[in-house]
């Protein structure tokens, strides 16, 4: 994997918010509810892993 060579592939999908920022949600605009994990050098799995120590995964 990470001596080999290859290719990623990304795919993604978005839309405009029409309202513009002031219609996002409080949750996206409040940087102090960041969870630590987000913002440190944090693989995938460290941030899933906080979120079941943390008791707020929830798989439904």
């Amino acid at each position: 994997m990470g001596d080999r060579p290859g290719q990623l592939i990304y795919h993604a999908r978005g839309y405009k918010v029409l309202g513009g920022v002031e219609a996002l949600p409080p949750s996206l605009l409040a940087p102090d509810s960041i969870p630590d994990a987000y913002t440190s050098n944090a693989t995938s799995w460290q941030v899933f892993k906080a979120a079941i120590d943390a008791g707020t995964y929830s798989p439904n």
